[in-house]
């Protein structure tokens, strides 16, 4: 029961997934192992656009519709060997063990999932014009895409990384070359070839 106790404690209140301390030891964990993984960082494009646009009930249910996407998605292609963490806001992590097709074929159905599910979310005049007049970030009202969602991975021999930090960095350069599609994307690398380009 203190099992259950501490990992509710330990769960993102919005989804019920496992928050940062549980990733942050299945990160440390997986970097130590000898067996080949995948590990995919998901987020939202322009999420905060759209919670200022839309409102926070509206971007909570958004996150929530990712959560249990993933979910679904992931627990059906890999039942044993996943597991699903909510970073915090519309931040999450998968890690996957199995073959690398399947890496890819995730990736795929997760943006084309969230991709089909957009009439759920936006009224029927953004969907049309495919943009949003809002401001941007540097209080600028101009025309904004709607949220698409990064999908960045790295795949193999993972114990290449020192440690789960390293790991977490190589990460966010994939997910920053995603981004500047600027559309639903996704990108998976080997860690050979993280590793080979850091150093």
């Amino acid at each position: 029961l203190m099992y259950e106790k501490n990992s509710a404690k330990e769960s993102n209140p919005l989804t019920g997934l496992p928050g940062n301390p549980i990733i942050r030891r299945v990160l440390s964990d997986i970097v130590t192992q000898k067996i080949d993984s995948c590990v995919l960082y998901v987020d939202i494009n322009e999420f905060k656009v759209y919670n200022d646009v839309y409102g926070f009930e509206k971007g909570d249910f958004m996150i929530k519709y990712l959560a249990d996407m993933l979910t679904e998605v992931v627990k059906k292609m890999y039942p044993y060997t996943s597991f699903i963490g909510h970073v915090g806001g519309d931040d999450f992590i998968v890690v996957l063990t199995g073959e690398v097709s399947g890496y890819h074929q995730v990736a795929r159905t997760i943006i084309e999932h969230f991709e089909s599910g957009k009439d759920l979310f936006f009224s029927k005049k953004h969907l049309e014009v495919g943009s949003i007049n809002a401001e941007d970030r540097f209080g600028v009202f101009r025309n904004l895409s709607l949220t698409s969602l990064s999908v960045a991975g790295i795949y193999g021999a993972l114990n290449q990384f020192t440690s789960g930090d390293q790991l977490s960095e190589a990460l966010a350069k994939v997910k920053k070359d995603v981004k500047r599609v600027g559309r639903s994307h996704y990108k998976i690398e080997t860690a050979f070839e993280v590793v080979l380009t850091a150093g």
